[in-house]
């Protein structure tokens, strides 16, 4: 199983921006990423799209959204499990 600290690793290969332009290019792909979830959401709730395609490419877009919020991470030397931990934390206290 890929662990989320092995992932980030792992995914920072792909990282091809030029230094200069690599912060505001997560801003635009994180910002592009979100709008393709939020059109798969329009398509099941007012095209009744069949349950498995939106499944299917839920998986898919998320996937995208977590690779380029990785990249930006990691552009800010930010640890995701340490992200995840701590808004973790932050819930749970604002929930109790």
């Amino acid at each position: 199983m890929l662990v989320i600290d092995e992932y980030q690793s792992k995914i920072q290969k792909y990282r091809h921006i030029n230094a200069s332009e690599e912060k505001a290019y997560y801003c635009l792909a994180l910002a592009e990423e979100c709008g393709e979830v939020i059109s798969l959401v329009k398509k099941l709730f007012f095209r009744n799209e069949p349950n498995q395609f939106f499944r299917e490419n839920m998986q898919e877009e998320l996937g995208d959204v977590l690779c380029i919020l990785s990249l930006f991470a990691s552009y800010y030397d930010l640890d995701m499990q340490r992200i995840m931990e701590t808004n973790l934390y932050k819930v749970q206290e604002k929930f109790k």
